[in-house]
């Protein structure tokens, strides 16, 4: 019954947006998508034993406290639980802040790069709001500091895109494969490069013990393989044919967005070359493209914004058949996907 109330939901917020996109000016769409991202918010927030990861997000709540508050291991997210329990929230709180940081993110992206917010929550609602907000829950907190990261790139606020990296670098050591970008913002400034050097030197040290840790569990745990990475990877390979394609019209006049924009695409291609040449790869490759959900935003709102256009007839269509295109990749894992039983029985709050 889950998959059919997930799938009602779809096709109560792509009603929603042809419906508002049609009759509404900009600004009530606009409000119309914070209260589908709010309804969701909610709906997230106070699920139970929902996801693959639930038991161990779930027992992180119960044992966090400020005395296991180091850098060690995801310093941000065991904030936010320890926040949670303060406020005698438990994993309701963790969940409801996670989720709204998520959306929060997506509004932020949206508006400095002029994209379709309301098109970015249906595209996310298939590709990270369940295996993600409500499966990955630490990874999506990283994703979300990674968007924040790339909207002040693109708006030139470089000290305040740091800050939104560093966060993101510390809730999940995989964004290191993001600190050329941060490297790259600052190539007129050796001390800020130096201090950027440094800062993920004695990132690497202290979390040497987890990350040997995963390169183990990862590589040398054979049941540690991703079942729905091809699936995930379909979008992924297509953003990057647009860019190809339509690169000139894509990129933007901030040389930094560009830069990102760039060395996604040559990571992309380097990291699932080497899922392709050796499958055994596939659950490190997986959390890495799950973070190149930045990429497919940025290429699909600039290719909407600034090829298919706004005020174009074909606007409407075009959104809905990639909308239908990223719901059918997101039905088709949580029908036959060997891991989707954890996200098929929703569960509001502890029934």
């Amino acid at each position: 019954m889950t998959i059919h109330l997930y799938s009602l939901f779809f096709f109560f917020i792509i009603c929603s947006y042809i419906f508002s996109k049609k009759f509404l000016d900009n600004p009530e769409v606009i409000k119309v998508a914070i209260y589908i991202s709010i309804l969701l918010i909610l709906i997230s927030g106070f699920r139970w034993n929902v996801g693959g990861d639930w038991d161990s997000y779930y027992q992180i709540s119960l044992d966090s406290t400020f005395k296991d508050l180091d850098f060690k291991w995801s310093f941000i997210y065991r904030f936010i639980n320890i926040l949670s329990g303060k406020l005698l929230l438990g994993i309701y709180g963790i969940n409801l802040i996670v989720t709204a940081l998520f959306f929060y993110s997506l509004y932020k992206i949206a508006k400095i790069l002029n994209f379709d917010f309301f098109l970015l929550v249906i595209i996310s609602y298939s590709l990270v709001y369940f295996t993600g907000i409500m499966g990955f829950v630490r990874q999506s907190v990283a994703l979300s500091f990674l968007i924040l990261f790339t909207s002040y790139l693109a708006k030139g606020k470089y000290k305040t895109s740091a800050i939104y990296y560093f966060c993101a670098l510390a809730t999940h050591s995989s964004v290191i494969v993001f600190a050329p970008v941060l490297i790259y913002r600052f190539r007129n400034y050796k001390y800020s490069i130096l201090s950027i050097l440094i800062t993920l030197l004695v990132f690497i040290y202290f979390n040497m013990p987890i990350i040997i840790s995963n390169i183990h569990q990862f590589l040398n745990v054979k049941d540690m393989v991703s079942a729905g990475i091809n699936l995930r990877l379909i979008p992924i390979v297509l953003c990057c044919f647009i860019f190809l394609l339509f690169n000139k019209k894509i990129l933007t006049k901030s040389k930094d967005l560009n830069f990102f924009i760039i060395y996604n695409v040559i990571i992309i291609l380097i990291i699932n070359s080497l899922y392709l040449t050796a499958p055994v790869f596939s659950a490190v490759v997986d959390r890495f493209n799950f973070f190149f959900f930045v990429f497919q935003i940025i290429i699909i709102g600039r290719f909407f914004s600034k090829i298919i256009k706004n005020n174009s007839n074909s606007y409407l269509k075009n959104a809905s058949y990639v909308s239908v295109f990223y719901f059918t990749i997101f039905y088709i894992w949580i029908v036959f996907g060997h891991y989707a039983v954890f996200w098929q029985q929703y569960n509001f709050l502890n029934e």
